[in-house]
């Protein structure tokens, strides 16, 4: 038992002494074992992620009843405005950035208290800020005080009655109705100087002394002998004894105001059966509705309006060109140019926010108006004005389309410019305002 305790001895002695000469000599082959790694920071937080803000829009139209056909091209044309904008990644202003939303109000067929329903709703449900409408007088005028009370901010396409001083917050950003009707008085009159007598007829509505009173004003401007005028009640469908009338006192061109589309076919038929070969002004001239009544060959260049298509690259420009595409692929056969209104008078507001830096609409409109000068980006140069008929210079004079029925559509042919001819010719335009019991500030 000692010989074997004795062994064990040994053995272990021999392999720790073993031990102690292979471990410094592995630690040499494998290097020196490095200091304990220090503790991972922990990993920094994702900043957080700032979802834009919503800016929104509201179209106050008539998007049921017979005049829908004029009330949703507003509303739709909003809608592929803001898919545009936010497609886009929105718009930045005052270091923000903002998607669009669009919002429709029905005002009924231009009815004054159920489009100040409509902004009631908007304003107080919606918090809507920024609205488009006609700018029918009685409709402005309606919704006006309410959005003065609450700072929000309505831009209309044209101007009646509902500018004025004390209402900086609504703003004619367009040229279009009323306005344009002289529009298109001035362009037949300047490529056709042979025209020396003129017909005026439209719909007894509550926008009919608008029209008169720019129709009026471009053809006396023209020197054009006003030989008939009246006004014929809605519910008329029997035109030939309105267009017998008319054609006794020989004119050289008939102008039809805001006459819808069917009612306009109407008329057209009256005057071809009754041997009239003149020339024809009027709101819209659909081909598809007036042919059903006439032959296209009778409006063939002597048809002009201003709800034309905007099918023509070189007189629209590349962007209104690919919104009008758009707005055909979506909803096709449905377009009428002055539909695209909102599309035009909410850009200028866009562009008032970013001048102003801010969303607030007292500040915009304040921004707006700094600006003497505007080149809209779709129409051109446009100035204000109409301190002479409104008592402020809340209108932004832009030029607009003239369309002609030729080639087989009913296409724009130019945008015809106003605020020379309105310059030149104020004191017609103040004697026809006086005529029809507006107020003036001559």
């Amino acid at each position: 038992m000692k010989k074997k305790g004795l062994l064990k001895l040994v053995v272990l002695t021999s392999l720790v002494a073993v031990l102690a000469i292979a471990l410094p000599l592995m630690s040499g082959c494998f290097g020196k074992p490095e200091a304990a790694p220090p503790e991972a920071a922990p990993p920094e937080a994702a900043p957080p992620v700032v979802e834009p803000q919503v800016l929104k829009f509201g179209l106050i139209g008539p998007l049921t009843g017979s005049w829908a056909v004029i009330g949703l091209p507003y509303y739709r044309s909003l809608e592929l405005w803001v898919d545009k904008v936010n497609a886009e990644g929105g718009v930045e202003i005052g270091g923000e950035t903002y998607v669009l939303e669009a919002h429709g109000y029905d005002d009924k067929g231009y009815i004054p208290a159920e489009a100040l329903k409509s902004a009631k709703r908007g304003v107080l449900e919606d918090g809507v800020q920024y609205f488009h409408s006609s700018s029918v007088s009685t409709l402005v005028e309606a919704v006006a005080p309410f959005l003065q009370e609450h700072d929000a901010l309505l831009v209309t396409h044209g101007a009646g009655a509902g500018l004025r001083a004390e209402w900086p917050h609504v703003i004619a950003a367009l040229c279009a109705w009323p306005q344009c009707q002289a529009q298109l008085v001035n362009y037949v009159a300047e490529n056709n100087p042979e025209i020396k007598k003129a017909a005026l007829t439209t719909g007894d509505s509550p926008f009919a002394s608008d029209d008169m009173i720019w129709i009026r004003s471009a053809m006396r401007s023209n020197d054009w002998d006003i030989v008939f005028q009246e006004v014929y009640s809605p519910d008329t469908i029997d035109f030939y004894p309105l267009v017998t009338s008319m054609l006794a006192t020989e004119p050289d061109v008939i102008d039809l105001g805001s006459t819808v589309p069917s009612t306009a076919a109407a008329i057209l038929e009256a005057g071809n059966s009754l041997g009239y070969t003149g020339y024809w002004i009027g709101n819209n001239f659909d081909v598809d509705v007036v042919t059903t009544r006439v032959p296209y060959e009778y409006m063939d260049g002597k048809t002009v309006g201003f709800q034309c298509k905007l099918d023509i690259p070189d007189v629209v420009g590349p962007v209104v060109y690919g919104l009008y595409e758009e707005y055909q692929s979506r909803w096709p056969g449905e377009f009428a140019a002055e539909g695209f209104a909102p599309i035009f008078t909410f850009t200028l507001v866009l562009e008032g926010m970013k001048e102003a830096g801010s969303v607030d609409p007292v500040k915009v409109w304040e921004a707006i108006y700094d600006v003497p000068v505007f080149e809209h980006p779709y129409l051109g140069e446009a100035r204000w004005g109409g301190h002479e008929i409104y008592g402020c210079d809340h209108l932004l004079m832009t030029p607009w389309y003239v369309g002609n029925v030729t080639g087989g559509r009913f296409t724009a042919v130019d945008i015809y410019p106003f605020y020379e001819w309105y310059q030149e010719n104020v004191d017609i335009i103040v004697e026809e305002h006086e005529a029809f019991g507006r107020t003036t500030y001559r």
